[in-house]
């Protein structure tokens, strides 16, 4: 049975293809716009680095993995504005292709 997408983004802890770049649904000038799409996944990127933060102060005994999970984050994030929205793509898992 294939993995199917929730109907709405508040499903705690489902990623959403999307949810980097916006709503998919709705088109408009950044479809066509790689530097504001970078910009768009930056803004999100920072989000996460502060929500992480927040983590770590709150479960001090989980702190040790939570920055490991926020460098591998700050690192993502240089090589995205290194190489910009390249169009490479990564390849699939193999676990995932069934």
């Amino acid at each position: 049975m294939p993995l199917q997408s929730p109907e709405t983004d508040t499903s705690p802890g489902v990623a959403r293809p999307s949810s980097l770049l916006g709503d998919e649904s709705k088109p408009d000038a950044s479809e066509s716009n790689p530097e504001r799409q970078v910009s768009q996944v930056m803004v999100r990127m920072q989000q996460l680095d502060r929500q992480i933060d927040q983590l770590a102060s709150t479960y001090p005994a989980a702190a040790p993995n939570l920055r490991k999970a926020q460098k591998a984050l700050r690192d993502a994030a240089g090589q995205i504005v290194a190489t910009g929205s390249g169009s490479q793509q990564e390849t699939p898992n193999p676990r995932m292709l069934g």
